[in-house]
């Protein structure tokens, strides 16, 4: 997750702005801006599954041990 977060989508957004400014200057076609568009909306989708992996494991710990658990930093608090 935050590999994800702190690699991956931000290599994918920088992405956006390279196209984009391909595009603008001529050198690429609309279709390499909508494809790294597409890979930032993977990311993202990516992300909110992760996102509910662990949030469902920690609800399945907490199950399995039979009450809440508190600690610093439970997944209910990533961002």
């Amino acid at each position: 997750y935050e590999i994800l977060l702190g690699k991956v989508k931000s290599e994918a957004e920088a992405g956006i702005q390279r196209s984009q400014k391909a595009y603008e200057d001529g050198n690429a076609g609309y279709l390499i801006v909508l494809e790294t568009t597409r890979q930032l909306i993977d990311t993202n989708n990516r992300e909110a599954q992760l996102k509910a992996d662990l949030q469902r494991a920690w609800a399945e710990l907490e199950r399995s041990v039979g009450r809440r658990l508190l600690f610093e930093t439970p997944p209910s608090n990533l961002p």
